[in-house]
C-alpha cells in the first residue's frame, strides 16, 4: 500500500482548562508492522454533568474499537481464500455488507459495555461524583449514561477503506484527484450540542458505516476528528 502513517493526537481543551475539567476525549491508532492495514479511533465523551465519567467511556470505547479492528483485520488477512470472500462480501453484496458491519459494530458495542459494567462494579459512583443525579441513576438502566460518547472510526485494508460513526465530529477523505469529502452519512439529530451516544439503546442501529473501494476510488488520506475540532 505505499508507504502510509496512522498517528493520533489528545489535546485538553481550552474551555475545559479554564473550567477546570478534565479531557473527555480519546484517540489511538495502529500500524500493522507488515504494512497490511492501518487503524484511526477517535472518541469524544460527553461534557454534561450528568456523564461524569464520559473520560473513562471514551477510553473504553477507544480501546475495545481499536481491538475489534486488529481482529477483524487479522480474520480477513489470514489467508488469500478469506481475503477474497470478504471484498466480495463487502464491495459487491450490500446484503452481506450490513451483515458483515453490523457485526462488526455489535462486537464493539457489546465490549463497550462490558467494560464500562465493570468500571461501574469495581468502582461504584461516590455520593459527591452523583450528586443532584443520585436519584436520577437510581433506575440502573440509566448507568451506561454515566460513560457517554461517541465513536469514529477507520480502517484501511489493501482493497478497501471502512469508516464508523457514532454521534458528531467529522470524518474527511481525501482522494488522489484532489477532491474531499465526508461520506459517512451524517445523523441529523447531531445539531448544535446534541449528539448520538453509545450509551442509547439505539446504538446497536444509529452507528452508520462507508465503504470505499480503493481501487475505484483511491484515498490518499483519512482524517477523523472530534466536534471541539471541528
Amino acid at each position: 500500500m505505499g508507504q502510509i502513517i496512522s498517528f493520533h493526537k489528545t489535546a485538553h481543551g481550552y474551555s475545559h482548562i479554564q473550567r477546570n475539567q478534565p479531557c473527555e476525549d480519546a484517540s489511538a491508532s495502529f500500524c500493522d508492522e507488515n504494512g497490511r492495514y492501518y487503524i484511526a479511533v477517535v472518541s469524544d465523551g460527553h461534557g454534561q454533568a450528568r456523564s461524569f465519567r464520559s473520560a473513562v467511556g471514551s477510553k473504553v470505547a477507544v480501546d475495545v474499537t481499536v481491538d475489534c479492528l486488529k481482529e477483524t483485520a487479522e480474520g480477513i488477512l489470514g489467508t488469500p481464500e478469506d481475503e477474497s470472500i470478504f471484498y466480495r462480501e463487502l464491495l459487491e453484496s450490500p446484503r452481506d455488507r450490513i451483515l458483515r458491519i453490523r457485526q462488526l459494530t455489535d462486537t464493539i458495542l457489546s465490549r463497550w459495555y462490558a467494560g464500562i459494567q465493570s468500571d461501574y462494579e469495581t468502582n461504584p459512583p461516590t455520593p459527591e461524583e452523583l450528586g443532584e443525579f443520585s436519584e436520577y441513576y437510581a433506575d440502573s438502566k440509566r448507568i451506561p449514561e454515566i460513560y457517554g460518547t461517541t465513536l469514529i472510526a477507520a480502517l484501511r485494508l489493501p482493497k478497501c477503506l471502512i469508516l464508523l460513526h457514532q454521534g458528531d465530529g467529522r470524518c474527511d477523505v481525501f482522494y488522489e484527484d484532489g477532491s474531499v469529502d465526508q461520506p459517512i452519512p451524517w445523523d441529523e439529530r447531531c445539531q448544535g450540542n446534541k449528539a448520538t451516544s453509545l450509551c442509547e439503546e439505539s446504538a446497536y442501529e444509529a452507528i452508520r458505516h462507508c465503504v470505499i473501494d480503493l481501487d475505484q476510488t483511491p484515498v490518499i488520506a483519512c482524517y477523523l476528528g472530534s466536534d471541539g475540532v471541528e
